[in-house]
């Protein structure tokens, strides 16, 4: 009988300071890198929005602030996961005094890609992420979307006011903006409906907001993926920044103040940097429990 490894794990909620609140994600630290149907079948036993596997690089000795990163929702591995990223920040910061002296992370993807994540004096966690252009869609389609939206989230076609799809890594994505008098926290949506969307997966919901220190709000519905509604979904907005910074007029770099009005809810900064091609998602997170894996 092939002996049993025993595999710590924590549940961390990433975007809030509450219990029970933000995106749960479980950051797994591997010593080693194991085989990816194993990684799949930890994520599919967790079942958990994602769970972040992170490995000190070969050769980079006890340096405490360069891993390699591998993200997983129960059914397949994804290229990038804001929230996952800002739980295993988390993990490490609070744990590794010499990785919250450096303040840096950085976290290499399989793609070769960096994800760094930098720990602010506010005492939240500030993530670069990339940002990819939006664009209209032609008639034809926008018509359709509409047509879905309002009969999915439950209001008037008028209340709709923008649809806009991502580009490149985010071509799936489709944004639209509702008037804030549907109160997108309060809608009852139909998940089942916007199955229809398709070829778009992620479908981001936005408005304006009436409390003064919040500059938007939003949801986010993936059902074609398995997730019907995404607690608080970071990817989301590096699209989201730039669409509100664009039309609230607010000057480049200054950060936004966004909240995700899903069930569970979550806070998030966002700061656009044009010049740069990113946003810089800042948030907090709070350790919901540990537990101990045996593969």
């Amino acid at each position: 009988m092939a002996a049993v490894q025993a595999i710590d794990f924590s549940v961390i909620n990433a975007f809030t300071t509450s219990a029970f609140k933000g995106n749960p994600a479980a950051v797994v630290v591997l010593q080693k890198e194991l085989p990816t149907d194993l990684l799949q079948s930890i994520a599919r036993e967790l079942n958990l929005p994602v769970t972040t596997f992170i490995t000190p690089l070969p050769g980079s000795g006890a340096d405490p602030t360069n891993f390699s990163v591998r993200w997983f929702v129960p059914s397949l591995e994804l290229p990038l996961c804001g929230h996952g990223t800002i739980a295993a920040a988390h993990y490490i910061f609070s744990r590794s005094a010499a990785a919250l002296e450096a303040g840096r992370l950085v976290f290499q993807t399989r793609s070769g890609s960096e994800v760094v994540v930098t720990n602010t004096t506010d005492g939240r966690y500030a993530l670069q992420l990339p940002v990819e252009a939006m664009q209209s869609l032609d008639q034809s389609s926008e018509i359709s979307l509409r047509d879905i939206f309002s009969r999915a989230l439950g209001c008037d076609p008028n209340l709709i006011l923008s649809i806009r799809a991502g580009t490149n890594s985010t071509k799936t994505f489709v944004l639209v903006e509702v008037d804030n008098r549907a109160e997108l926290a309060k809608l009852e949506v139909d998940k089942a409906l916007l199955r229809g969307t398709a070829p778009f997966v992620m479908n981001i919901v936005t408005s304006s907001t009436d409390t003064e220190d919040v500059t938007f709000v939003s949801r986010v519905f993936a059902p074609l993926t398995g997730v019907d509604e995404d607690h608080v979904c970071g990817i989301a907005h590096t699209l989201l920044g730039p669409y509100w910074s664009e039309k609230k007029s607010i000057p480049n770099g200054e950060e936004l103040v966004a909240k995700q009005v899903s069930p569970r809810g979550g806070d998030l900064g966002v700061v656009w940097e044009a010049a740069k091609n990113v946003c810089i998602l800042k948030g907090s997170a709070r350790l919901a429990l540990k537990g101990t894996l045996y593969v």
